[in-house]
């Protein structure tokens, strides 16, 4: 059996407050309506922004350069680095049998000469402010990337200090040949009540923008900036932008729908990475189905 903290359990509660408010309990996913009719549960699920241009961007290959997944529950270190990779496998896998992208390996994107310049670090904590004054709880998650990718800066001290990432991190295109970049970010959370416990992939907050999302960032221009930009393979420095962005984004929470048994601090983490796998196909599955449609 997996043991909770504290900490998390109260993290947990917190993370529902808005959800409960608004819904009451939050309802598991229906699988036999998905399984029905799809493109009306993936309408109910993911938003969809910046769609107008993306029929005129054509692309095939794409390089997936953040793939992150924040818990908002306390599990050992190993266990998120496993699952984390075990839900890139899927999310990849997903992309290339519905959408038919080709997704760069990850080798190819670790050797990127930017991406080395713009690596953070291994894993990253997320803290949010209790929201009275008089509120003593914090509420803490931990960001975990896939194995061998990096949380990246979000902007770049010394040679690039006069500019934020945004400005060369297009570079990575040229870098790994390229036609798109995207960024994935995926928040877990668990629900407990009565004895049992569900997964739940958390949408997109409207206020903070933190959440389960992808955005795909297609193509780019670069203009000479001698002494300024980033050295490309010509040598001569260079800024760089994206054209096109659009994002796919979670604006409901995506609740298993199966149960694990649980107490109220503790479950069987074998039960919790089986849903967790379950919820993140779906989940991944309406994400590619909607990108394809797009297209």
């Amino acid at each position: 059996m997996m043991k909770l903290s504290k900490r998390i359990t109260f993290t947990t509660i917190l993370g529902f407050l808005l959800i409960l408010s608004c819904s009451g309990n939050p309802k598991s996913f229906n699988i036999n309506k998905f399984e029905n009719q799809p493109t009306k549960v993936i309408k109910n699920f993911i938003e969809s922004v910046g769609m107008e241009n993306i029929k005129t961007s054509a692309f095939q290959k794409v390089a997936v350069i953040e793939f992150n997944v924040e818990f908002l529950i306390d599990l050992p270190s190993q266990e998120c680095i496993r699952l984390t990779d075990k839900m890139y496998q899927i999310f990849t896998d997903s992309i290339k049998s519905i959408v038919g992208w080709e997704i760069i390996s990850k080798d190819a994107i670790t050797n990127s000469p930017i991406y080395k310049l713009l690596r953070k670090k291994q894993w990253d904590q997320r803290f949010r402010e209790p929201k009275e004054e008089n509120d003593p709880i914090e509420v803490k998650s931990t960001i975990y990337p896939a194995s061998q990718l990096a949380i990246l800066q979000p902007s770049q001290e010394g040679v690039m200090s006069r500019y934020t990432n945004k400005l060369i991190e297009a570079a990575i295109l040229e870098d790994v040949e390229a036609s798109a970049i995207l960024k994935v970010h995926t928040v877990v959370d668990y629900f407990y009540k009565r004895g049992e416990g569900k997964i739940v992939i958390a949408p997109v907050d409207d206020q903070t923008s933190v959440g389960s999302k992808v955005e795909i960032l297609i193509d780019y221009t670069k203009t000479s900036s001698p002494g300024m930009g980033y050295k490309a393979r010509d040598k001569k420095e260079y800024i760089y932008a994206y054209k096109n962005k659009f994002s796919f984004m979670l604006k409901e929470p995506l609740v298993a729908y199966e149960s694990i048994s649980a107490k109220k601090s503790t479950f069987a983490f074998e039960e919790f990475s089986n849903q967790l796998e379950a919820i993140y196909k779906i989940y991944v599955e309406m994400l590619a189905i909607e990108i394809e449609q797009n297209l």
